[in-house]
């Protein structure tokens, strides 16, 4: 009931951030909601999260590796661990700092480009995204510093793609999977998007390929980036290595569907003036990734890195002024009443057997 309490707390914040002009109460809605959802993941039992037992334990000593995969970890998060280590072995304040500079540059992105700031909070619980923050520490960390990259792109700070680049260097010695995620996001950047068809078309043929694509077809194309022997494609090799059964299946053709529905309709109804805008063509492209590969449900840690975009570009749904102002309006209260739905669903009834391990919540504090 934890995850319940949370999004009504979150909810609240949002209907007073609708009821009021104020800026400056906007403002402190936004901080108390960044506010308890930091909490709710910086403080939470090491137990809630698939992975996070694991870098608790190996960072206190408590065991000498960090799992069974016999690769070495990625030399600066060895180092993170060092330095942590000169103030405290204690695995909460871990946490604590693992969840601050992982959570930072969403704060920054929010608060810099959301229509709408407590909304997005509420967002980055109703789509999920916060699971994989509670799941890939280590991933999660190497996604802060090239979040750090995109932003300073996005504001062209000076030499801002010698900074992208040098974050996309240490998100490599973090995770080396992350250099994937860095040249995804170069390409789509110059990858023009000027007519609201463009998205709509990518969304429906990236839908149609992926149902068809149920025959394992596509795995040939990973077996022959395996057969590369490059690392960072080794460490992603887990992600398409889930085997599947037909309940699994029939879920993800649920999500699916969800997937390119809220797409078209972000692609529908945002402004034309940000069609080209980076978040968007980075939105765009975890739709085309989560419908080709929807049997993979590891890809997430992958398309989180885009995916998380649409906390941001859902709210810009909001800044329509065409006349249809008020029917898009409800389309977009229909599609929050859904992910509300679905998310209290899910949490009343979890799924105990899910591998993420996200139910039952603890706080650090409890008896777990």
């Amino acid at each position: 009931m934890a995850y319940v309490f949370l999004i009504i707390v979150l909810l609240v914040c949002l209907i007073f951030d609708w009821n009021t002009k104020k800026d400056s109460l906007k403002d402190r809605l936004f901080l108390f909601s960044v506010f308890i959802a930091f909490c709710f993941i910086a403080f939470r039992a090491p137990v809630v999260g698939a992975d996070t037992w694991n870098y608790v334990r190996y960072f206190t000593g408590e065991q000498s590796y960090y799992n069974y995969d016999e690769r070495e970890l990625e030399p600066l998060f060895l180092t993170y661990n060092w330095l942590l280590h000169f103030f405290t072995y204690n695995g909460v304040v871990y946490l604590f700092v693992n969840t601050l500079i992982s959570l930072a540059p969403i704060y920054y992105l929010v608060k810099k480009y959301s229509y709408n700031k407590s909304l997005s909070i509420l967002l980055f619980f109703l789509l999920d995204v916060h699971m994989t923050y509670c799941v890939a520490l280590r991933q999660i960390l190497a996604l802060s510093f090239i979040l750090w990259g995109i932003i300073f792109v996005l504001e062209k700070r000076k030499y801002h793609w010698l900074w992208f680049a040098f974050f996309s260097l240490i998100a490599y010695f973090f995770h080396t999977s992350s250099i994937i995620v860095s040249v995804f996001c170069l390409t789509v950047y110059f990858v023009p998007i000027s007519k609201r068809w463009v998205g709509i078309i990518c969304i429906i043929v990236a839908y149609i390929v992926g149902q068809l694509s149920e025959s394992y077809s596509h795995l040939i194309f990973f077996e022959f980036l395996d057969r590369l022997n490059i690392s960072s494609i080794e460490r992603m090799s887990n992600y398409f290595d889930t085997s599947f059964d037909n309940s699994f299946a029939y879920t993800q053709r649920g999500a699916g569907l969800a997937v390119i529905s809220i797409g078209l309709f972000v692609f529908g109804t945002i402004d034309k003036s940000k069609l080209n805008n980076w978040i968007v063509k980075m939105y765009l492209l975890s739709i085309i990734i989560a419908c080709l590969f929807s049997n993979f449900p590891m890809v997430e840690r992958l398309n989180i890195s885009f995916s998380l975009m649409l906390i941001i570009v859902f709210t810009w749904c909001f800044e329509n002024k065409s006349k249809y102002r008020k029917f898009i309006n409800i389309l977009a209260l229909i599609i929050i009443s859904y992910l509300l739905i679905t998310f209290v669903t899910r949490s009343i009834n979890p799924d105990m057997n899910d591998e993420r391990r996200m139910h039952p919540y603890y706080w650090f504090f409890e008896n777990y």
